[in-house]
């Protein structure tokens, strides 16, 4: 019998939370094996549902039983196609991981964490796939090694991946190397057109996009390919902030919508033109987002000032209803939801309205989210207590059963899961508690 085999024992859920994940060369994996991409998707659903696969016997024990003297940590990681090598699953009272390391076992001497890329059609340059041991990765890196025997591309560090060798598009820096064949050819008549340039991304000068930071947007890389001469005619000054940013901050010069900060300056034609008719109206309004004054939508801070025309107007109703309410979301007042805190105030109108049946049942509960009381759910804490009426009257079969049993989530009693001590301290596993309503007595 396998020492970690009960019958009639479920497993809290929070346990298998945290431990359904893939390490980081399992997601690899998936990545890029269909079938792997089923077995986690499996898994997913799988915890959605709160289901234990191998905790409840439906079946997916099947394999796992038959395997008399295996023991491992998690049974149903066992002939899911992916191999592990490491702690007991690779060996022969596990079935050599239930047939998933069979073709890893080939090359004994091989001494690698996931078996499965072995002979997986991709070759893995690191770690020590790619060794004679391991039959240069189960054959894959014979060709690669043929090519380029000198190519420091691997996989999955950053310096590269093998598999972009020669796949049509020019991948620069270490690829666009002799060694590596001028990246298989890919990169042969960029090199030629531009000797000089060291960018990361060739195929992305001259794709009719201006990347105008300073690494491709410079004479070596023939301004982007030209797609930065326009630009550089029109704004020659215009800089924002870093590479990235300055990317996609140009796509919003002159796209009919104004857009503030670097963007709206003299440098940059107030935003090509497109805050002109904002700075003339509102030439003190110093925004991140110009676009939002005037939308119909009431925003706070900055927009609601009067150098910003109390955000274009937006503001006029709520400043003469709520001028002291200070919350982050508007439209959280008179929404028909009763929010509490600073919205549950005389200040906001008492969430403009809506917590007004609240206060006249409840005047003295003073919680976050007065819409858990009475919503059929026994909350503890704060919300269980007399003056919330224990919940809206949620938590009074609780309360009599468990009158001693104080704790943060009192749904979690007798809800079929045992809540361990290792997890939640001596809070639900006590006899105050029924043992937790009687999931921890087995």
């Amino acid at each position: 019998m396998h020492k970690n085999k009960k019958e009639n024992i479920t497993v809290a859920p929070k346990k298998w939370f945290e431990d359904v994940k893939y390490e980081e060369d399992t997601e690899k994996y998936n990545e890029r094996s269909p079938k792997a991409k089923r077995i986690k998707y499996m898994v997913i659903v799988a915890v959605v549902f709160g289901i234990i696969v191998c905790g409840w016997d439906l079946g997916d024990c099947e394999l796992y039983n038959s395997l008399l003297n295996c023991d491992v940590s998690r049974p149903d990681r066992i002939g899911d196609g992916i191999c592990r090598n490491y702690d007991d699953y690779n060996t022969e009272a596990c079935g050599y991981d239930g047939g998933d390391c069979i073709e890893l076992n080939k090359y004994p001497d091989c001494n690698v964490s996931n078996g499965t890329y072995i002979g997986d059609g991709y070759c893995n340059n690191w770690e020590e796939y790619n060794t004679e041991a391991c039959g240069f990765d189960g054959g894959d890196c014979v060709e690669f090694n043929e090519k380029y025997p000198d190519c420091p591309v691997t996989y999955p560090n950053s310096i590269g991946d093998p598999q972009r060798i020669g796949d049509g598009r020019c991948n620069g820096r270490e690829y666009n190397t002799e060694a590596c064949g001028f990246d298989g050819g890919d990169c042969k008549e960029f090199y030629e057109k531009y000797p000089n340039c060291d960018v990361g991304n060739p195929y992305q000068i001259g794709n009719g996009y201006c990347f105008a930071s300073d690494l491709w947007n410079n004479e070596a890389c023939g301004f982007d390919g030209g797609d930065c001469l326009e630009f550089n005619e029109k704004y020659p000054d215009c800089y924002v902030d870093g590479p990235d940013d300055l990317f996609w901050d140009l796509h919003k010069l002159g796209n009919g919508r104004c857009d503030g900060g670097a963007l709206n300056t003299e440098v940059c034609g107030f935003d090509g033109g497109d805050c002109t008719y904002f700075n003339e109206k509102y030439p003190d309004c110093d925004v991140d987002d110009p676009d939002w004054i005037g939308n119909g939508r009431c925003d706070l801070g900055a927009f609601n000032t009067e150098v910003c025309g109390f955000d274009g107007g937006d503001c006029d109703e709520f400043n003469e209803k709520y001028r002291d309410c200070d919350v982050d979301f508007l439209d959280w007042i008179g929404n028909g939801y009763c929010h509490g805190g600073e919205y549950n105030t005389e200040a906001c109108g008492f969430d403009g309205g809506d917590c007004a049946e609240f206060n006249e049942k409840y005047p003295d509960c003073d919680v976050n989210n007065p819409d858990l009381i009475g919503n059929g759910k026994c909350d503890g804490g704060e919300y269980n207590a007399e003056a919330c009426g224990f919940d809206g009257g949620d938590c009074t079969e609780f309360n009599e059963k468990y009158p001693d049993c104080d704790v943060d989530n009192p749904d979690w009693i007798g809800n079929g899961y045992c809540q361990p001590s290792a997890f939640y301290g001596d809070k639900y596993n006590i006899p105050e508690c029924g043992y937790d309503g009687g999931d921890c007595l087995d």
